[in-house]
Formats: C-alpha cells, sequence, structure tokens
C-alpha cells in the first residue's frame, strides 16, 4: 500500500487491482446510502443491525448476557482478514466468557452490577501487570532513554522521529498542563496527577494492542478516573476532585474510538518498512492535525446549528450526551453514598 509508484505512474499497482476497487466501493456505497436514509428517510437504506439476539434471552439468568447482537460492518470484516488465528479466537472466546460469567453470577444471586465492575477491576489489573512487562523487557532501553534525555546524546537517535529529549519534555509538559487546568477547576493535584498516569498506562496498553493484533480500536472495561475509586475510596478523593475527574471521565477515559495514538504508531511502522524519514512524517502528522481539528470543529458547529444537536449525529452526539451523564450521575451516587 506505501509502495512507491513505478517509472511514470502516478499511484502504484496495489490501487489499480479491480478486488480492491470492488471492495472499496461496497461500504462507500452501503454507509453513503444509510447516512442519506438518516437525514432523508425515502431513500431506501441497507441494515447492518440484522439479529437483535436479546429477544431470546428475556428469562433469568440469561437476560445477564444482554444486549447481544449480530451486526455487519464491512470495515470489521476487512480488519478480520488481517488478524491472525490467536487473536480472533481470544476476542471469541473472552467475550463469551465475560457474558458467561455474568450469567453464572446471575443464577447464583449476586449482584449484576458488581460483577460488572470487577470485571473492570480485572482488567485494571491485567494492565498494570502489561506494563510491568513492558518496563522489565524494555529496561536497556529506557536506561539509554533517561540517559539521552539528560545527557543529549543517544545511540540510534537518528532513527526516531523525535529525539529522546524533545520526547520527554513533551510528555513531562503534557502531563503537568493537564493535572494543572484540572487543578485550578478545584481537583487534587496529587489524585488527578495519579489519573493521567494511569490514562497513560491505559493508553501505552491500548496503542501495544491494536498495533500488534490488528484490531482497529479496543474499548477498556474501565475509566482511568476508576482507578482512583479503588485505590483511595471515594470518601478521600471529595465531591470537588471527583466532579472535576468526570469531565475528562466522559470526553477522554471511556470512549476509546477517537483515540488516535495507535493511528500514529500505524504511520511510523509503515514508515520503517519503506524506509521513509520519519522525522519528515511527523511534520506532516501535526500539520494534518493542525489543520483538522480547526475544520472539524467548524463543520461539526456549523452542521449543529443548521440541522439542531437532536437531528445531527445520530448515535455519536447521544452517546457523548449519555456518557456525561453517567459520569454525573455516578459522581452523585458516590457523593451521597461514599465509599472508603
Amino acid at each position: 500500500m506505501s509502495r512507491q509508484p513505478e517509472g511514470r505512474e502516478l499511484v502504484s499497482r496495489f490501487f489499480k487491482e479491480k478486488a480492491l476497487l470492488v471492495g472499496l466501493a461496497t461500504p462507500i456505497f452501503i454507509h453513503t446510502l444509510n447516512g442519506f436514509h438518516r437525514f432523508f428517510p425515502v431513500v431506501p437504506h441497507l441494515p447492518l443491525w440484522l439479529i437483535n439476539m436479546d429477544v431470546y434471552l428475556s428469562e433469568r439468568p440469561w437476560s445477564a448476557a444482554r444486549s447481544l447482537r449480530l451486526n455487519f460492518f464491512p470495515s470489521m470484516v476487512g480488519f478480520a482478514y488481517f488478524i491472525n488465528l490467536d487473536v480472533g479466537l481470544s476476542l471469541w472466546a473472552f467475550s463469551l466468557l465475560r457474558r458467561l460469567e455474568l450469567v453464572a453470577a446471575d443464577a447464583l444471586g449476586s449482584d449484576v452490577g458488581q460483577v460488572h465492575r470487577s470485571i473492570g477491576y480485572e482488567e485494571m489489573g491485567c494492565q498494570l501487570v502489561l506494563v510491568i512487562f513492558f518496563l522489565w523487557i524494555g529496561r536497556t532501553h529506557f536506561k539509554k532513554f533517561i540517559k539521552a534525555v539528560f545527557s543529549g546524546k543517544a545511540e540510534r537517535e537518528d532513527n526516531e522521529p523525535l529525539s529522546y529529549r524533545w520526547a520527554f519534555l513533551g510528555f513531562i509538559t503534557t502531563l503537568l498542563g493537564g493535572t494543572g487546568m484540572l487543578w485550578m477547576g478545584g481537583a487534587n493535584s496529587a489524585i488527578v496527577l495519579g489519573v493521567l498516569l494511569s490514562f497513560c498506562m491505559t493508553c501505552t496498553v491500548m496503542t501495544w494492542l491494536v498495533v500488534h493484533s490488528g484490531m482497529p480500536f479496543v474499548h477498556g472495561y474501565f475509566r482511568s478516573d476508576q482507578v482512583a475509586h479503588v485505590v483511595l475510596g471515594t470518601r478521600r478523593i471529595g465531591p470537588a476532585t471527583m466532579t472535576i475527574l468526570a469531565i475528562p471521565g466522559a470526553m477522554l477515559f471511556r470512549d476509546m474510538r477517537e483515540f488516535i495514538m495507535p493511528n500514529v504508531m500505524h504511520t511510523f511502522k509503515m514508515s520503517y518498512a519503506t524506509r521513509l524519514n520519519s522525522k519528515h512524517l511527523l511534520g506532516v502528522l501535526f500539520l494534518s492535525m493542525l489543520l483538522a481539528a480547526p475544520l472539524s470543529l467548524f463543520f461539526d458547529f456549523r452542521l449543529l446549528h443548521r440541522e439542531g444537536a437532536a437531528n445531527s449525529g445520530g448515535l455519536a452526539w447521544a452517546n457523548n450526551v449519555w456518557l456525561s451523564s453517567v459520569s454525573l450521575n455516578e459522581v452523585s451516587t458516590y457523593i451521597g453514598q461514599p465509599r472508603r
């Protein structure tokens, strides 16, 4: 895909393959048709939500496994083609195991909501173990990294898109800047710093999973601010800190589909395979983000203003409102019933 055109060709041979063009045209046609149907119901559509299995799971304890749907997403079919069998099997196995865990809990009379939270705690532990594993196997590299940050010299640094010192400064600036903004809102700075470090841990694990498995994105089963709830208890955190952390909890921590770190890593991974200059590529990525951010905001607000928020985004805007209400309702519950 990233191979340079040969001779006088404008595009590589990969983009001239008939099977590729048919594969691209099919989902483009389906999603374009459904998009027009969304705004103009008279236009026919092709449903992608095929079978709702919830109607067959109406009796306890099987109702605990809801919601369960069989859907058809062409993009997922394409991604699944590149996923190896071990990853594909693990996705199915652990998804079914999670649902069976909920069914077993309901059959035994346990609180299904508490089991949901317990699954999130299990993921917290798994991510912590993975981060410790990453630090251990990369200990030699991290020693060189720290040495390069303070000495300004490093081996093989020319192959990196950004120098180690600038990468470290960017990380520290972003971390302290985010901590400072939430602290100015009234949150405890130490707790906020711990939550943001936990979010960095989640970002690292999610990026590794996406880049090495071939999946388009991975959803976490817990939010980074919930780590503080488990470690400290909501009574020690306090109402002000929990309320402020609910904002990034709804905007950043819960939905990882717009998390761009895996996409950036994929880009650099392709540049190494094709021997592109990663430093030049970093500049192109930065300019594209700088251009995309104001344009997307402009057209989003313009669409909202012209069509109305209730008609403009479907599930995307509805989910944002729902996620915000979930976080704030959770905070109000913790304030009314604090836990140690």
